[in-house]
């Protein structure tokens, strides 16, 4: 792969794959390892979740001042003693 990206970097050193031993060898690209799908995989999963959960608690959050509105309304005997 060449690439302008990798091509400034002076540490990256990737191998060109021409042929399926060399993709053997060297994995997709010829860079990293394999363990950057895993951790990739893994990153997004775990910032899914935590989204989420933000999400929900927003919601739940919302759900329980509006019950705790409905629980402050005035009941008929302290109405008719307001009236008083």
């Amino acid at each position: 792969m060449d690439d302008m990206l990798r091509k400034m970097q002076p540490n990256s050193v990737c191998n060109k794959i021409e042929n399926y031993d060399d993709y053997m060898q060297y994995g997709e690209t010829g860079c990293g390892s394999n363990s950057a799908y895993l951790y990739m995989i893994s990153f997004q999963w775990l910032f899914a979740i935590i989204f989420l959960n933000l999400f929900v608690a927003v919601i739940l959050q919302g759900f329980e001042e509006s019950s705790n509105f409905e629980d402050a309304n005035l009941s008929e005997f302290y109405l008719d003693n307001f009236k008083k």
